[in-house]
């Protein structure tokens, strides 16, 4: 149930860009209609809609962003997804939640159905565009306080969102984020007892992006298939977000 009223986004590329596009020309298709099909299921009513953000990293930025029961005079919860998702992660909370209060879910830039401009190589000025995303977002849906829930990353640009503009922000809810807590000194005590070779290994692969393999997997049918058969062996007790008692 719900509406979708923005076509996918289609942009400047570069040239690896444009060759990546042409490799796998239906990729834009595929993902709005797996988003489609993965909120088909909800019972709540919901419309999604692009949100037109300026200039905070590309020329034209916009937000791919859902809505549900935003007749509710009730604060806003406002979702932010992890690192590889989407608006879709929350297809099993997304009733949950509405029955509270409103609730807004975003393509986090650069993510899902949003644009996908070249950021910084610089990590803080890509925090801080990040950020600024979501600060130009929230501005553009003149929601003056909410309620924020990051899952992995999104806990990450949640918490940092909250450092810069903590007026904005009633609640803070951080769902294993990224960053925290600090690496327990006993895990660098046990990394220095790894035989050398080990070491070297772990060095080489952790600048790696964890997800590296399936974007370059995608959109295989192998790839998405075996990935469905590690998370139903991986995570077999999975359980979605609740209220607890019946609040937030």
């Amino acid at each position: 149930m719900g509406g979708d009223e923005g076509e996918f986004l289609v942009q400047k590329q570069s040239f690896f860009g444009w060759c990546w596009s042409w490799w796998c020309p239906m990729s834009a298709t595929v993902l709005r209609a797996a988003e489609k099909k993965l909120l088909s299921y909800l019972k709540t009513p919901y419309r999604g809609w692009y949100v037109d953000i300026g200039s905070v990293v590309g020329t034209s930025d916009k937000i791919w962003t859902i809505a549900l029961n935003v007749e509710s005079q009730k604060m806003p919860l406002v979702l932010l997804h992890g690192l590889g998702a989407g608006v879709g992660l929350w297809c099993l909370n997304l009733d949950a939640f509405a029955s509270q209060r409103p609730v807004y879910a975003i393509d986090v830039l650069g993510f899902g159905r949003s644009s996908r401009p070249d950021f910084s190589h610089d990590a803080k000025e890509v925090e801080r565009q990040l950020v600024q995303s979501v600060e130009e977002w929230r501005r553009e849906m003149k929601l003056p306080k909410m309620i924020l829930l990051g899952h992995s990353m999104g806990g990450f640009l949640a918490g940092a969102y909250a450092i810069s503009y903590p007026e904005r922000v009633k609640h803070l809810i951080l769902a294993d984020p990224w960053g925290l807590p600090p690496k327990p000194p006993a895990d660098e005590t046990k990394r220095s007892k790894l035989p050398w070779w080990a070491r070297a290994l772990l060095f080489t692969l952790e600048p790696l992006n964890p997800l590296w393999a399936i974007r370059f997997a995608e959109p295989s049918p192998l790839a998405s298939g075996n990935l469905g058969h590690y998370s139903d062996h991986r995570y077999p007790e999975f359980k979605c977000f609740t209220p607890i008692q019946g609040k937030l």
